[in-house]
């Protein structure tokens, strides 16, 4: 399998720095995109010619074609892009300021749809590429303190399974990874709303615990574990739609799923009487 040319965004920190670091040592090329492109310097030290570090705002479509587009001249092209980047921004909806609302949205959402552009419009032209969008468990069961995360996150859902269709036709691979919690420092650097209503404290105080802590025993999932799923999703040539990542997230999905189907059965009566006679 020959070479392959990546674009990586949140490429500094946790997940993003793993895909980085494990498509570099097989030997492909990277374009390691950040907001922080100070922690990427030893990429560069380590793999010379082979990475390319950038400083991105993925809220900044200038940022975002800028990046890109240096990219494809110093690779030539990008066989893999990962939409990697985002934050966490936790509390009750409620307790959510317009601006904390706004600001995830851009991150996570728009980010992404930014990027996502840029790539598509490129692979659709090459007529080959994967590209691999950052969905979460959040987007399948979301949970208290995390509404507007997984609000974010249902919103990448929803726009990759339509490019999913899209790009299928040209030979373009869309995966939607939707990851458990995994053994990164996210839940240390997860932001928390301004505004505390502290009625909310007691049905929050099992997620709000996680929040600050860099080691918290719940992140069951294997960083690196994650990576070689990562690399051979990208290898392959009849990828998943749907990436899950650890067994405890196909649990949650299997529930949350069977939940469903429960309550449509116990109202079925109430939903035939939606259908026209």
């Amino acid at each position: 399998m020959g070479k392959k040319s990546w674009f990586i965004t949140g490429a500094s920190t946790g997940l993003g720095r793993e895909y980085t670091l494990a498509a570099l040592r097989r030997g492909d090329n990277v374009a390691a995109a950040s907001i922080d492109p100070e922690n990427m310097q030893d990429y560069t030290e380590e793999f010379g010619d082979s990475v390319l570090v950038q400083r991105l705002d993925v809220t900044d479509k200038n940022s975002v074609e800028s990046c890109w587009n240096e990219a494809v001249r110093k690779f030539g092209y990008i066989d893999v892009c990962v939409n990697n980047a985002g934050f966490m921004q936790c509390g009750a909806i409620e307790e959510m300021t317009e601006a904390e609302a706004r600001g995830i949205f851009e991150c996570n959402f728009f980010g992404t749809f930014f990027v996502t552009q840029k790539a598509a419009a490129h692979m659709r032209e090459r007529r080959s590429g994967t590209i691999i969008q950052t969905s979460s468990l959040s987007a399948i069961d979301t949970i208290a303190a995390e509404g507007m995360y997984g609000a974010t996150k249902h919103a990448v859902l929803g726009m990759s399974e339509a490019l999913y269709h899209e790009l299928k036709p040209f030979g373009v691979h869309v995966v939607i990874l939707e990851p458990g919690p995994i053994k990164t420092q996210m839940a240390k650097r997860a932001k928390l709303c301004k505004n505390r209503i502290h009625e909310y404290d007691e049905v929050l105080a099992s997620e709000l615990d996680r929040w600050g802590v860099g080691d918290y025993a719940g992140d069951v999932g294997d960083p690196k574990g994650c990576a070689k799923f990562v690399l051979k999703l990208a290898d392959s040539e009849n990828p998943p739609q749907h990436a899950i990542f650890t067994t405890f997230a196909v649990d949650i999905y299997r529930m949350s799923s069977a939940q469903r189907i429960k309550e449509a059965e116990d109202w079925m009566e109430d939903i035939k009487g939606t259908d026209l006679n």
